[in-house]
């Protein structure tokens, strides 16, 4: 194992031994610039805060995952790994929702974040993108791409509205019905 391996273990092994509140108070206190520049594992802390949450039912690991999304996500230049991270946070969201339950207004718990999300970046009304998904083998991989990432985010509402975690819509209804039809 290689010395900046373990340095980076090391340091996610102090954080990771003190209370979520101080890791959290830890995270805000770094600056961005200091951040890009930091030799440490910072998606293991959020893997193993996450774990945490689930471990001892303890919600405020759950906050310190879904900061460190977030963070990962500001300071990346890079489309897939800011989306990569901007997902992590969401499946973060889901797991503590369909494990705490929905809070209205919280940053963590609140359901309708992920239905804000759905509705993000949307690149079309759901007639047009149950065509495409119809005849998803004919086209460019790109159009496919984009049609897993939708189904990604219609299998957490789904998760949510079946947890009785996220009241559905006739326009949810809507999206649902061509989830199956997604690749």
């Amino acid at each position: 194992m290689n010395s900046k391996m373990s340095k980076d273990q090391l340091s996610v092994n102090q954080l990771i031994r003190k209370s979520p509140n101080d890791v959290h108070r830890w995270l805000n206190s770094l600056k961005t610039t200091d951040i890009k520049k930091m030799d440490f594992n910072f998606l293991l802390l959020a893997d193993i805060s996450k774990q945490n949450m689930l471990k001892s039912n303890a919600v405020e690991w759950g906050y310190v995952a879904l900061r460190i999304y977030e963070i990962l996500s500001e300071i990346s230049d890079r489309y897939e790994e800011k989306n990569y991270y901007k997902k992590s946070s969401m499946y973060c969201r889901v797991t503590s929702i369909l494990t705490f339950g929905h809070k209205q207004n919280d940053i963590l718990l609140d359901s309708n974040i992920i239905k804000d999300w759905l509705f993000e970046d949307l690149q079309g009304s759901v007639e047009e993108l149950r065509k495409l998904a119809l005849e998803w083998k004919k086209l460019d991989i790109s159009i496919i791409r984009y049609l897993k990432e939708l189904k990604i985010k219609l299998g957490m509402i789904h998760q949510l509205i079946e947890a009785n975690e996220l009241k559905s819509s006739k326009e949810i209804q809507k999206w649902q019905e061509i989830y199956q039809l997604l690749p």
